[in-house]
């Protein structure tokens, strides 16, 4: 299978579960060219932006330059854990009122 580079799962109705999965499966060889990954409006609670925060903390997807999410069912501590981690990565995060962002890696 040819490197993966864009993957948008956006509006799939995944959950925390589905989330995790998917997030472990992401470390994986075919998807070390990922550059794009669009998991907004899905369902995720705090379960499953903890597994993505765990991505973003670690060395999953090297070159994944823009992850668009939508934190709207997770507490206020984990959406400052995602500022936090994108700070620590000088992650570009575009923040609207809506609470969507795009994370833009640099």
């Amino acid at each position: 299978m040819p490197a993966l580079s864009c993957f948008s799962l956006g509006k799939c109705k995944i959950g925390d579960e589905g989330a995790t999965l998917l997030l472990d499966n992401l470390g994986k060889e075919d998807f070390k060219a990922l550059a794009q990954l669009d998991i907004e409006q899905n369902l995720l609670a705090d379960k499953g932006f903890d597994s993505l925060l765990s991505a973003l903390n670690g060395p999953v997807m090297p070159k994944l330059r823009t992850l668009s999410v939508y934190p709207y069912d997770c507490s206020d501590a984990t959406v400052a854990a995602l500022q936090l981690a994108a700070a620590h990565r000088e992650i570009a995060l575009a923040h609207e009122p809506e609470v969507f962002f795009s994370i833009a890696f640099q």
